[in-house]
């Protein structure tokens, strides 16, 4: 799933729709068809919703949820819209860290959601910055790595301690995956 731009530099702009998920594999093709009944990127288009985590990068596994990143001008507009349109739904829970997060959880379709929202531009945010340079290190190690990750996040791994555990980097996996470059 590499997708250069004509001046054979790495384009990540497939990742701000969910259009990539339609022609993906079988897991994807279903959390597209998801993510269309719930309508939840239309509902969360005036925050610039994009999917991070492990569905868009084809590591997910049993368990694993459809975790959404935000990014509000307007906190109490926000809460508002979810409250709204997500409230009714299964499990739904509304709860914020400091004064500028707000985290939304539920479950639609048999599906776990997390919609993450702060006033930090989406692609400033560290789920989506974790997802690019896990997508890099994915395309950079291949398949074999691919499948380490995977068999590590079967075993009960999260994702970002399991590429710094593969990566052998030391201290914190949350903090060392935003800084990767020198591995890439």
């Amino acid at each position: 799933m590499r997708h250069i731009d004509n001046y054979g530099i790495m384009n990540y702009s497939f990742f701000d729709t969910i259009d990539y998920l339609r022609t993906g594999n079988n897991n994807q093709q279903r959390v597209y068809e998801v993510l269309q009944q719930s309508r939840i990127m239309d509902i969360l288009h005036p925050f610039t919703p994009i999917l991070t985590g492990t569905f868009p990068l084809d590591i997910n596994v049993s368990g694993s949820d459809l975790d959404i990143v935000c990014c509000f001008s307007d906190k109490e507009k926000f809460i508002e819209i979810v409250q709204a349109n997500f409230a009714s739904n299964k499990q739904f829970c509304l709860s914020f860290k400091d004064n500028n997060i707000v985290i939304a959880n539920f479950i639609f379709m048999d599906t776990e959601f997390e919609i993450y929202a702060t006033n930090v531009p989406v692609k400033e945010q560290n789920a989506y910055i974790h997802m690019i340079n896990e997508y890099k290190l994915l395309n950079k190690f291949g398949a074999d790595f691919k499948a380490k990750i995977i068999l590590l996040k079967q075993n009960g791994m999260k994702t970002e301690p399991a590429f710094a555990h593969l990566l052998e980097l030391k201290g914190d996996p949350y903090k060392a995956m935003l800084n990767i470059n020198d591995i890439l």
